[in-house]
This record gives structure tokens, sequence and C-alpha cells, in this order.
């Protein structure tokens, strides 16, 4: 497998240690939230089926998700899961930026900045709901 194919396995591999993670994020935040949560979640597993038909359409298998991940940090309340929130969106902007350096599709750079942006946007509008506790926005995002 070439390296640029290896490095979007990574990046789903990521997709689904971030699925599972909003599943615990889901089950610390209070209703005003869940609705978010879900919708994040239903996004990731979208652009987890997309990452695997690209890999199909190469004749490769995509790789399994795991039965458990580690989470970014400790979950024990809602402010502590809206910051995991925002790091598993952190961690998907590492992800997509390293893709980006990894092809030269434009069509799949396009794909994969779109991402990028997507998860830096959804890094800011968790960490927007607590903006007291910190910067909102990071420089760079993925890096």
């Amino acid at each position: 497998m070439s390296d640029d194919y290896e490095a979007l396995q990574k990046a789903l591999a990521a997709e689904h240690a971030v699925i599972w993670g909003f599943g615990e994020v889901g089950a610390k935040v209070g209703p005003d939230l869940v609705g978010t949560v879900t919708a994040a979640d239903l996004r990731h597993r979208e652009i987890r089926h997309e990452i695997e038909q690209l890999l199909i359409a190469q004749q490769l298998e995509p790789v399994a998700g795991e039965p458990a991940y580690s989470l970014p940090s400790p979950i024990t309340d809602q402010p502590s899961a809206i910051e995991a929130a925002a790091q598993l969106e952190d961690a998907m902007c590492a992800q997509w930026r390293y893709c980006l350096g990894r092809f030269d599709s434009t069509e799949l750079r396009q794909t994969f900045s779109a991402y990028l942006t997507e998860a830096a946007v959804a890094a800011y509008q968790w960490r927007r709901l607590t903006a007291g506790t910190g910067a909102a926005t990071v420089a760079f995002p993925g890096a």
C-alpha cells in the first residue's frame, strides 16, 4: 500500500476513535447538547463511510474499528465532555492535515481540506461553549 493510502487508513482509524469518543461524550452532556453530539456523531459516520468507499475503490480493505479507544482526556461531567469533544475534533484536524500533504489529487485534496475545515469549525464550536476556560480557536488547526 502506498504511503498516501496508509495515511488515509490512519484517518479512517481516527474516525473510528472519534465516533466511539462521541458515544462517551453523549453520555455526559445534558439534554441541551444531546442533539449537537448526535449531529457530530452522524457527520463523522458519514465521513467514515466516504473514506471506506475511497479505500474500497482502490481495492484496499478499510481498517476495522477497535472495541474501545482511549479518550483524549477523562470525561466525568459536561464541561469535561465538551473539552473532549473539542479534542476529538482537533485530532481529526491533524489527520486531515496529514492527508492533505500526502495526496496529489486535486479532488482528494479538496475533500480533505473540507474535512479539515469542518473539524476545525466543530472544535471551535465546542470550545465556544466553555470560552471562559481558554482560547476558542487555534492558529493552525491540525498543527
